[in-house]
């Protein structure tokens, strides 16, 4: 839609219209963002002009901050301190996002997890994060298999870590591509309890699986 080319008359934010949100949107304030950083100016007065995905959030952070802008994430992309003061970031960060699952796990008598999850800074930070927590709650990750956003199969991961015979299998991924490992484990006869994240929850994931 051509309205959401620029910013909203008055407005501070450019997620004041949120409930209309759409990818073209997102996309074009992506483009706007590079364009930014590149240029290495501010284009809006507001100085509110970033809006990142997953690991593009990560890649735009360093020069947010070196130009002093703020960045809103619509992911919880991890940062390193020294750019923290620059990152807001919309829904909650990782630790927050892990704990009901590990308090699920205990409660249901899983000791031991499978792994699958993105190659990219999203997997890593959840596997860092789930570690963690797993670990000081008796549970334990005893095989961890990775896969690119762009594969079309898992299956190779999906027979190691069956094999690895876990209790249960947890996967990270987004949207309709947590539905491929998710199949590609239970059709390799896993039997246990199969957990997914936040990002998995869409119409897409349940379209497909």
């Amino acid at each position: 839609s051509k309205a959401f080319t620029t910013a909203p008359a008055g407005s501070t934010s450019i997620f004041r219209r949120l409930p209309a949100m759409s990818f073209t949107f997102l996309a074009k304030s992506l483009a706007y963002s590079w364009k930014m950083s590149f240029a290495g100016q501010v284009l809006w007065k507001r100085r509110l002009v970033v809006c990142a995905f997953d690991t593009i959030g990560a890649a735009i952070a360093p020069v947010a901050t070196e130009a002093k802008t703020t960045q809103i994430s619509i992911a919880p992309v991890g940062v390193p301190p020294d750019q923290e003061r620059w990152v807001f970031r919309l829904p909650q960060g990782f630790t927050v996002m892990a704990f009901p699952i590990i308090e699920h796990m205990k409660k249901t008598g899983v000791k031991t997890v499978g792994f699958l999850g993105y190659t990219d800074a999203y997997g890593e930070s959840w596997l860092k994060e789930f570690t963690a927590q797993g670990e000081k709650a008796g549970i334990k990750v005893v095989a961890a298999e990775r896969f690119a956003r762009s594969d079309t199969s898992v299956t190779p991961q999906a027979l190691k870590l069956v094999s690895a015979n876990p209790d249960a299998m947890l996967i990270v991924a987004s949207g309709s591509g947590a539905a491929m490992p998710h199949k590609a484990v239970i059709e390799r006869g896993f039997k246990g309890k199969v957990y997914q994240t936040h990002a998995a929850a869409t119409p897409d994931l349940v379209r497909i699986g």
